[in-house]
Formats: C-alpha cells, structure tokens, sequence
C-alpha cells in the first residue's frame, strides 16, 4: 500500500477502514462521561472499548511509520 498524502488519515473512524486489515470493524474512541456517570457494566464495556480502539490505533501507526519510511 502506497500512501501518497498522509493529510486526515489515522484517529478518524473514515479513514480507519482503510488503514486496518479486513477483518477489523473500526471503532471511534469512546466517550468517559465522567465520574459517578457510569453503571459498573458500562465502565466494562467502556475499559474493552478502549482497548480495542488503542489496539486499532497502534496497528496504523505501525502502518503508516511502515510507509513513511518507504516512502
């Protein structure tokens, strides 16, 4: 994969896709409401969210600093 213009691509959920292998489903960065704001069951789903989503995240950037030393 070439990647002339590397200008909006990576932490936006629209260029993800095409960033990540096949069989991701990217997801945006979840939203913390706050303290108190959250039941235990959301705070799980939250924390397995978020690491996902950072999973995600460390499997473009290696991607992309792939690329641009290639380039």
């Amino acid at each position: 994969m070439k990647l002339k213009n590397f200008q909006g691509l990576g932490m936006n959920i629209n260029s993800d896709k095409y960033l990540l292998p096949g069989h991701y489903t990217p997801i945006e960065m979840p939203y913390y409401k706050g303290d108190g704001e959250h039941s235990v069951k959301e705070l799980q789903e939250l924390c397995n969210n978020f690491k996902e989503y950072c999973h995600q995240q460390a499997i473009i950037k290696q991607i992309l600093i792939k690329e641009i030393k290639t380039s």
